[in-house]
């Protein structure tokens, strides 16, 4: 039995189609433990996408960059029109919360 309880059968099927219907693409697929993860070593920023091997289902993760600018403070003659970018942003984005002050 696989951890959610499926029978193995189900899980090699999924291995087997996935493999079938993501033949000649060009991503690569790896297994670890009960998920398939699928990349694309052409332009591995877009992303992965994770297939459980248990039920089927399938999600996507990936990394959005967004650029802001030069970090409050630093001056380097280039750009002097782009806005800093103040230390709260930083502590708001990544904590959730408004710094005091």
């Amino acid at each position: 039995m696989t951890a959610s309880g499926e029978p193995p059968a189900l899980a090699a099927w999924i291995r087997r189609n996935a493999a079938v219907l993501l033949h000649g693409s060009g991503l690569r697929i790896e297994e670890r433990g009960h998920v398939l993860i699928v990349t694309n070593p052409a332009d591995p920023e877009r992303g992965q996408v994770y297939i459980n091997t248990d039920d089927g289902q399938v999600s996507w993760e990936r990394t959005v960059t967004d650029h802001w600018g030069r970090l409050e403070g630093v001056s380097t003659g280039q750009d002097p029109d782009s806005a800093p970018v103040p230390a709260t942003l930083i502590i708001e984005t990544l904590t959730g919360q408004r710094p005091a002050g």
